[in-house]
């Protein structure tokens, strides 16, 4: 690992999760990160973009809890049979490299109609298209059009989802959920342990969807472990 910096502490901001809350979080910059080196960051909890890694650190609070799935005991449940079955006409592919104009287009359209915020080009590279550690990108296609992109890191033992961005008039399809499932199973073809969807914010509506991919493990901040769940009625203390 080449390190930029040093681990810093950011300075409160309001927090985009928890109404009336401020976040904190501690941060370096990094490249050449091996995938052995990520594994040990994921799994403590620690997430990236581009060649920023952080990890949540806010003063009485641990709301921001990193979710994994291992792949080998997952198993849809009825609904998400269902949704696989619904685009069983989308191609999917993982890609080393992808066309970045192309996914700047869709992400401006996810960007705009489900958060009202309109991206930066500039900010979006560097997010995405700067590799500071093993990486690949997954690639939706429906009928030769580019629909949906996933970015994934690979660490030595998981796949790890960093985003997803879809074009918005195929919101019906539930691509969001779908990606997991498709996700998931390209961990199992690799030959990987686990699937990290980043963090699951209790209460949150935008991270509901996280906590439906039975078996899952969540990480427990304070004793640095990770906490398996079996199905629903295990999870009513996470959610």
């Amino acid at each position: 690992m080449k390190l930029y910096t040093e681990v810093r502490l950011s300075s409160p901001s309001k927090c985009p999760y928890i109404e009336n809350r401020f976040m904190q979080l501690a941060f370096f910059y990094a490249a050449e990160v091996s995938n052995s080196e990520l594994d040990e960051l994921i799994s403590g909890g620690w997430r990236k973009f581009g060649m920023y890694f952080f990890k949540p650190q806010c003063i009485g609070c641990c709301s921001c809890i990193p979710v994994r799935v291992p792949v080998d005991s997952f198993r849809m449940s009825k609904s998400q049979r269902r949704l696989w079955r619904k685009n069983s006409d989308i191609q999917v592919s993982l890609e080393q490299n992808a066309p970045f104009l192309e996914l700047y287009g869709i992400y401006q359209d996810h960007s705009l109609n489900r958060f009202g915020t309109i991206p930066d080009k500039e900010e979006f590279y560097n997010n995405f298209f700067i590799k500071s550690c093993p990486s690949a990108y997954s690639l939706y296609y429906l009928d030769g059009m580019l629909i949906a992109a996933g970015f994934l890191d690979l660490s030595s033992n998981a796949l790890s989802s960093v985003y997803f961005i879809y074009c918005t008039k195929f919101l019906a399809r539930g691509l969001g959920n779908y990606s997991v499932l498709r996700e998931i199973q390209m961990a199992e073809d690799l030959g990987l342990q686990y699937y990290y969807l980043g963090y699951f914010v209790p209460g949150s509506s935008r991270m509901q969807y996280k906590a439906r991919f039975f078996p899952y493990q969540y990480y427990q901040w304070d004793t640095q472990s990770w906490i398996s769940v079996s199905n629903r009625e295990d999870s009513g203390s996470l959610l």
